[in-house]
């Protein structure tokens, strides 16, 4: 019985690393999608600006970025952002961020690509989506975050079934 026991939670141990896996990537393609679309009207704002002040157009879209936190904020999302070409917080949901340097590498980093990329900086994954006119001129990125810990959550549950299951088939294993 011992060695079936051990196969067992071998077994379940495997499908419950593949799934979370599985399980976190699905996730993560989810935030960065519903980030896409959540920042198309910013996109199409931004790209609607005069590019001669572009910056000052920018920083005019705290309203918007602060509606769209207040309407989503029940979907775990921790800020809606405007980078702007000098990596400046030029709009953001929260005042005490407008007009501040993005000081984090990792951020830094992806804004130099100009690419859309979805980056986990601490506790938030930042989906970053450049905007660029239609001469391919980079104007801003679209910042918007999620919470880490909601996904930490799902695992933990997935973690805590697991065991469960675990425990389950140890005991029907131990009976004669």
């Amino acid at each position: 019985m011992i060695p079936v026991g051990i196969i067992i939670f071998i077994m379940l141990g495997t499908n419950t690393f593949i799934n979370i896996q599985d399980l976190t990537q699905h996730y993560l393609d989810s935030i960065e999608k519903s980030s896409a679309a959540l920042a198309q009207p910013l996109i199409e704002k931004i790209q609607s600006f005069d590019r001669s002040n572009i910056d000052i157009m920018l920083n005019t879209l705290s309203l918007q970025c602060i509606k769209l936190y207040e309407f989503n904020q029940e979907k775990n999302f921790s800020h809606f952002a405007v980078i702007n070409a000098s990596n400046v917080i030029a709009a953001h949901n929260n005042r005490e961020f407008w007009g501040q340097p993005v000081d984090s590498s990792d951020v830094l980093a992806a804004l130099y690509e100009q690419k859309q990329v979805l980056l986990r900086n601490d506790a938030i994954y930042h989906t970053l989506i450049p905007v660029f006119d239609a001469q391919e001129e980079y104007l801003a990125t679209v910042d918007i975050g999620v919470f880490k810990n909601v996904l930490d959550e799902v695992v933990y549950r997935i973690i805590l079934k697991a065991i469960g299951l675990l425990c389950l088939s140890l005991i029907h294993i131990s009976e004669p």
